[in-house]
């Protein structure tokens, strides 16, 4: 009787959809630079969202989080924020965005260059704030004559993050090592890798590199490659060692 009276209630009352919470690892609203952000939510529910952005810089901009935005996101309905850091939050500048939910979405972003020729940019999709890795790797880098390479790091946590980044060549040979403190919430913007993150790249061969990071709190991470002729950019973010 009491097992038939439980399973009553689950059907009467369905279990509230547990939070979820993404980030986008960098967003703007500066100077040519524009953020289209879309938000679907594919549940049977309306979505309670709060978004929050969290600006450049290595120091603890737990501050920003005072300033959230709500939105509800319809039950099977998607949303679109164009120029998204100065729309939902009325803003500039670049930075992460913060995004928590009463139910699963999906959220894409496209970060761009408005040019003479018309548009230029790369698109990603939020990771899950579940998924920071403590230890990553990006592969496909390329710093040469012909290409750059920027990284930037989120910290989306209320503890400081000491890292230490590893720069190996085409062939694999170790280049150059660094270490960094990234404050919490600290959001550490697009940094070349052999100027920023690597003071000591000599003349090593990196146009096939890679980099592998080490830290102590969990990370969200990316690598921006940029051809220097066209100024096409191609988006890759840090992935698990295991693959995962």
């Amino acid at each position: 009787m009491r097992l038939r009276l439980a399973l009553l209630c689950l059907l009467a009352f369905p279990i509230a959809a547990s939070a979820d919470s993404y980030y986008l690892t960098i967003a703007g609203s500066v100077g040519v630079f524009r953020t289209d952000v879309r938000i679907f939510n594919p549940s049977s529910s309306d979505s309670n969202v709060s978004l929050v952005f969290v600006p450049v810089g290595n120091q603890n901009n737990g501050a920003a989080f005072a300033n959230s935005v709500h939105k509800v996101i319809p039950k099977g309905q998607g949303v679109a924020y164009d120029d998204a850091v100065a729309t939902i939050f009325g803003k500039t500048g670049l930075g992460a965005i913060s995004i928590e939910a009463d139910t699963p979405l999906i959220v894409t972003s496209r970060i761009y260059a408005q040019t003479a020729n018309g548009t230029l940019g790369q698109g990603f999709h939020a990771e899950r704030t579940g998924n920071l890795l403590l230890n990553g790797i990006l592969i496909q880098l390329r710093s040469d004559a012909s290409f750059r390479t920027n990284i930037g790091a989120v910290n989306l946590q209320n503890a400081e993050a000491h890292v230490t980044w590893s720069l190996y060549d085409k062939n694999g040979n170790h280049v150059s090592d660094g270490t960094m403190t990234i404050q919490p919430y600290g959001i550490i913007g697009p940094t070349s890798i052999t100027s920023g993150f690597f003071f000591d790249a000599g003349n090593a061969d990196l146009s096939d590199a890679r980099v592998i990071f080490q830290s102590d709190v969990g990370l969200g991470v990316y690598a921006s490659v940029i051809d220097n002729s066209t100024t096409d950019p191609t988006y890759f973010p840090a992935m698990s060692p295991t693959g995962f």
